[in-house]
């Protein structure tokens, strides 16, 4: 018998509602972080932010999860946007760019135009998650500057 095992059944709604869970988004996060940015999270310094960002490009497509973390002890707030993937998507990169775009626009909403200008302006950082759950290999490109052309001759100018 050829049968799916149940995570390829699920559908991205599921998954959304299943990672809108604090708790268990947290857990992921604990798994997959390797430099311990996350080891002390509590579920007080995540914020879902309910913000759909609808792709101009790509009208049936939009981001899946953004949740907003304030690491207190370290004054850094940085943002995680989660995307679901069930089959490979080789415009991931551009449509994390995209992304991203539009969260630093929302982001900068909130500051003058004065404040912004300033040398010691910070954006926060995104962290761009892919929780791919395919029957075959993730084949696209990892990072923005594999979608470019030429990249591996300028080195790393193309992040």
């Amino acid at each position: 018998m050829n049968e799916k095992p149940f995570a390829h059944n699920i559908n991205d709604l599921e998954y959304k509602y299943i990672f809108s869970n604090k708790s268990i988004f947290i857990r992921l996060l604990k798994r997959l972080d390797e430099i311990g940015i996350f080891r002390n999270l509590t579920e007080d310094q995540l914020e879902k932010i309910d913000k759909s960002y609808v792709l101009p490009d790509f009208s049936q497509q939009e981001s899946d999860l953004l949740y907003k973390v304030n690491l207190k002890e370290k004054e850094i707030i940085f943002y995680i946007l989660f995307e679901h993937q069930s089959s490979v998507d080789h415009s991931m990169p551009l449509r994390f760019l995209f992304y991203i775009t539009d969260i630093y626009r929302d982001y900068i909403k909130d500051f003058d135009k004065a404040q912004i200008k300033r040398k010691g302006f910070k954006l926060p950082a995104v962290v761009p998650i892919v929780f791919y759950d395919g029957e075959d290999s993730w084949t696209a490109a990892r990072t923005l500057r594999e979608k470019i052309l030429g990249f591996d001759e300028f080195g790393k100018v193309c992040n």
